[in-house]
């Protein structure tokens, strides 16, 4: 099990690369591919953030600046809560 600080960069990590990879990838997918949506959530369910996880809240805002820059976000206590809104803000635009 990675101590705390190799969890966050894996999260900063791995959430950099799917977002470089949304944008070239298409985003309701395609025959070979899950749609961008799925992909998130697939990948997300193995990050185990802390619940004060800056990377989670990193990456929240990476995906917010990069496909949806005008949308304002609510306020939540949480990173995985911004994390949360954040892809279902992505899977509001892959459908």
């Amino acid at each position: 099990m990675p101590d705390d600080r190799q969890r966050e960069f894996r999260i900063l990590a791995v959430g950099v690369a799917l977002a470089w990879l949304l944008l070239f990838a298409p985003v309701g997918g395609d025959a070979k591919h899950p749609a961008a949506y799925s992909r998130v959530m697939h990948v997300s369910s193995y990050f185990e953030p802390a619940v004060d996880s800056v990377a989670l809240e990193v990456v929240a805002h990476l995906f917010k600046a990069l496909f949806f820059p005008t949308e304002m976000p609510p306020t939540f206590t949480t990173p995985a809560e911004l994390f949360d809104w954040t892809v279902s803000q992505l899977r509001k635009r892959s459908t």
